[in-house]
């Protein structure tokens, strides 16, 4: 747990010119990061706050691979502690979603129940799964669902055509869920990558409406998410707390900037923005 001495070692650069070495100062050895990491970790909750609200992810998509890269955190830990805060990024969005356009709420109460036994799974099978096989796969996860956010709705995307007459009762999408809930464990995401263009898609939702109830959903299975990684000891409270910190007032700035935005512009902004982390995570194992 904690910070690596490789982390140490990617910082031996910071010497006087007398030789002696001043990385001591940004490091230690123990599970404490110090005031410049801290600080770090809070600028980039504040931008991963903004990008997440804006187009209802939890964000840890951006999490998870800066706490392994820069903070040389395990995968589990990592998880875990982007977790906490996806799950913040969660009530904080939807509690500014409704002030305005309100998302449905039995629809996201029920994706985040649903959720629940895939939490569990993705809990399980992440406790069973190599480091270097971790990141292959979130690779490989992060650059198709970038693919699929630039490609996959292109029509949509082009005419600026998003959701439509809403189909369906809350109950037809809510096993969606159980989905969610699996990749959001495994992987330390929130599920929004799956939640958000489902309900675009599925019942039609237009994209404020479905990034609130997304959101809604991820701080409903979050919350269960959290006990299982802390109860387990796989959360460092540290970096979670800074990274919290941030994404709570990333998110306030990102819901007023997110009526600002065309949906279309928001959409192809992120899939650039996951495509390069999932390449950069792949590289980390090739």
């Amino acid at each position: 747990m904690g910070l690596s001495r490789s982390s140490i070692f990617a910082f031996s650069f910071i010497q006087s010119p007398g030789g002696i070495d001043y990385t001591k100062h940004i490091y230690n050895f123990h599970n404490r990061p110090t005031m410049i990491i801290y600080l770090l970790t809070l600028l980039t909750g504040l931008g991963i706050g903004v990008i997440a609200s804006v187009v209802g992810v939890g964000g840890g998509f951006l999490a998870v691979p800066y706490l392994m890269m820069v903070c040389s955190l395990e995968p589990m830990e990592a998880v875990g502690t982007s977790l906490v805060m996806v799950t913040g990024t969660g009530y904080s969005s939807t509690i500014a979603y409704l002030r305005g356009d309100r998302p449905k709420i039995p629809l996201g109460l029920s994706l985040g129940i649903m959720a629940v036994p895939g939490v569990y799974l993705g809990y399980a099978l992440l406790a069973r799964t190599a480091e270097e096989t971790f990141k292959l796969a979130f690779g490989v996860t992060l650059m198709a669902v970038a693919i699929y956010l630039g490609t996959g709705t292109k029509g949509r995307l082009a005419t600026g055509e998003w959701g439509g007459r809403e189909r369906g009762r809350w109950y037809y999408f809510s096993p969606m869920g159980f989905f969610g809930g699996l990749i959001s464990a495994f992987f330390g995401v929130g599920g929004g990558v799956i939640y958000t263009p489902y309900l675009i898609l599925a019942p039609r939702l237009r994209p404020r409406v479905a990034a609130g109830t997304s959101l809604l959903a991820i701080a409903v299975s979050g919350t269960f998410a959290i006990f299982i990684y802390g109860y387990t000891d796989h959360i460092s409270p540290y970096l979670a707390v800074s990274l919290l910190a941030g994404t709570v007032a990333g998110s306030q700035i990102g819901v007023r900037l997110s009526t600002k935005l065309k949906g279309k512009h928001i959409v192809l902004a992120l899939s650039a923005i996951v495509f390069i982390t999932g390449l950069r995570m792949l590289l980390m194992v090739l």
